[in-house]
């Protein structure tokens, strides 16, 4: 396939943290874990809250546009780790992601995030985390390897018609 680029030079892995238990009283901060992402890659089940230190939290809360990826998940038999989802602007600011996922974010000059979205949870992408998790008995991703990813890149305005079509 024509115009493979690794994962690596269209995005970046940023910080996750699965905070702490809340004192009583407090409500915390939304943490998406690995149950909250389903196989189709969208936010099910709610939320579970944790507290965060006030000076990590900017650094931590996700943005709209960036990827939330299973890093650790399955067995070899059903391997869960790879399901990605999206962040929009429900999201935006108001969660953090546990440390069982990656939280990926994406050069917009060079990638469209709904685009990659698809990509990454389609087939292709299955069987590319199928051959470097399923070595394992606890698959499990790291982004020194998954950067490697091949993802098929044709032009950013080609990305997003691919999206709005695949959206639908």
């Amino acid at each position: 396939m024509k115009n493979l680029i690794p994962l690596g030079e269209i995005a970046t892995s940023l910080q996750c943290h699965y905070g702490e238990e809340c004192p009583p009283g407090t409500k915390g901060i939304p943490v998406a874990k690995v149950s909250n992402i389903n196989s189709e890659g969208n936010f099910h089940r709610e939320f579970e809250h944790r507290c965060y230190p006030e000076k990590l939290l900017n650094r931590l809360l996700v943005e709209e546009g960036e990827l939330l990826v299973v890093k650790s998940s399955g067995s070899k038999t059903n391997i869960l780790s790879g399901k990605t989802a999206y962040c929009d602007q429900t999201v935006s600011g108001k969660l953090v992601a546990s440390n069982f996922l990656m939280r990926l974010k994406i050069d917009h000059k060079k990638a469209d995030a709904k685009y990659l979205w698809h990509v990454l949870n389609s087939p292709f992408s299955k069987n590319f985390v199928k051959r470097i998790a399923g070595t394992t008995t606890y698959p499990n991703l790291k982004w020194s390897t998954y950067s490697n990813h091949p993802i098929p890149l044709p032009p950013l305005e080609e990305q997003r018609r691919i999206a709005a079509i695949l959206d639908k």
